[in-house]
This record gives structure tokens, sequence and C-alpha cells, in this order.
């Protein structure tokens, strides 16, 4: 009778064992870490699911970062977060993404997402990610298009990688200042990326501003003005046979008026005193 027992006692032993270990299963899993966007990403079941009007839902997991649903820019942790592609043919406008279970209700906003891209959207209320979102039901509640094609904004903003910047125009940030607006959406979607947002400097023209009306107009301010307006003509009038006319007028206001930029020295009558350079012994 006892060797029974002892061998019920260990088959049970073992059981308890073998049960414990099952439900240890896991228990040193290491949690995912957050990719260059924040987002840390869990597979499930949702992962690649089409839910309506040509969007995918690419994955889903928590996110850490700056939260910009609602314009605070807090820093947050372990928000729901979802990654969603345009597989359709239209560029999408706006969408509201809801998931839901029971009394549970997470919700999306999706702006200015255009076809074959992907987008990531954190949850509105900064909810954090549910346990088994498998079972989550997945609703595109509101859907509008663009009626045409985005343009890819190249004059508006420009994504580095290898440094991890989106640098911006001056125009673009006046334009995404305007609540509602298309670059305003486009900035939300910028900043949500977790990429550093810098603005492009205005390029220097060189010689933008040498125009021959301003040539011009230093001319009449010489001293010997009506001198260098007629030569100027000659110049106009020769520069014609020129295969780059401005460029031969360019070089010869430059010979000839090397103060013109600079404080100018003046006679008596405040007229601008000139001192050309030896604009003949100069090589083409």
């Amino acid at each position: 009778m006892n060797k029974f027992r002892t061998r019920g006692v260990r088959a049970l032993l073992l059981t308890l064992a073998a049960a414990l270990l099952l439900a240890c299963t896991g228990c040193g899993k290491k949690p995912a870490k957050p990719d260059e966007y924040g987002l840390a990403a869990e597979k499930s079941k949702l992962d690649g699911m089409d839910i309506g009007n040509g969007l995918q839902l690419v994955s889903t997991g928590r996110y850490a970062g700056l939260f910009v649903e609602d314009g605070s820019d807090k820093t947050v942790s372990d928000v729901f977060c979802i990654r969603v592609k345009n597989t359709g043919s239209s560029d999408v406008q706006y969408a509201h993404i809801t998931l839901t279970r029971g009394s549970e209700c997470y919700e999306f906003d999706i702006s200015t997402l255009p076809a074959g891209q992907t987008l990531q959207a954190l949850e509105l209320g900064a909810q954090t990610m549910p346990e088994k979102p498998e079972e989550l039901t997945v609703t595109v509640t509101a859907y509008a298009a663009f009626a045409e094609p985005l343009s890819m904004h190249d004059d508006l903003f420009t994504v580095t990688t290898s440094d991890n910047t989106i640098t911006v125009t001056k125009k673009f940030l006046e334009q995404a200042s305007m609540m509602g607006s298309e670059a305003f959406n486009i900035m939300m979607r910028l900043r949500q990326m977790n990429m550093t947002i810098i603005t492009k400097a205005p390029a220097k023209r060189k010689n933008a501003q040498l125009t021959y009306s301003k040539m011009e107009k230093f001319i009449s301010l010489l001293e010997e003005a009506d001198k260098y307006k007629a030569e100027f003509a000659a110049v106009k009038n020769e520069s014609t046979a020129q295969n780059m006319p401005y460029a031969y007028v360019q070089k010869w206001f430059k010979k000839t008026f090397p103060c013109y930029g600079k404080q100018p020295e003046r006679n008596e009558n405040l007229k601008i005193v000139n001192t050309p350079a030896n604009y003949d012994e100069e090589t083409a």
C-alpha cells in the first residue's frame, strides 16, 4: 500500500512540476525593443489583416516617445500603437479606426496616407496596449480619400535617413501652422516618426540681386555717372553677341566697380568715387 502511495505522490509531483513548467514558459521572455520610430511591435493574428478601404493593419505594439496626437508632445511609454498600410490606389485623406472588445474601445486617426505608404498611429487617449489584442475587432468607422493624387512635396521637406532628420522649409512651417491644412496633417505624421525636424536655410543665390536695374542704379550714384552709363549701355549692346550675355555684363561690372557692395569713398558732393580694376588685363 505504501508502495502505491509513494508512486502516486511521485506522479502527482511530476504532474505539478510539468504544470509549473508550462505556466512559466515565456516568463523570462524579454519584451520587444522599440525600433527607431518608438514602436515595440508584438506579433499577433491582427498582423497583415485587411481592414477595408484598401487599408491593411501591418502590426500592433507598444509605443514610447513623444505623444503628438493631441499636440502636447509629452513623453509617454507603453501606449497602444498600430501601423497601417495603404494598399489601395487612392491617397487617404482621413480614416478613423476603432479596435473593440466588449466595453473596451481603442481609437486611432489616420491622415494623409499616400497609396503604397505605411503610417504609424497612436491610440488617441494614450491607452496602453491590451492583453491578447488578436481578440479585438477592427473597424474603419470613417474614411475619405483625396480627389487628386498627393504631391510628394519635395519643395517643402526632405527626409534624411542617415542622421534621422527631416528638413522642412520655412514655407512648409507657415502652412503647417494652420490647423486642418494638408501641411498641418503632414507635420503631425512627420513628428510622430520620432525624427529630428530642422528648418532648411534658404539657399544662397550667387549674384541673385545683381540685376541690370541695380547695376544702373549704382552707376547713377557715381562721380562720373554719365561716362559709366554710356559704357554700361555699350557693354550691354556687346553682350548680345555673346553666348552668355548677362555673365559678360556682370564680369565687366565687377571689374569696373570693385567698390560695389562695400562701404564706398565719396567726394564733396557725396557721389561715389570709383577706382576700376584693370579689366583689360584680366584673362578670360
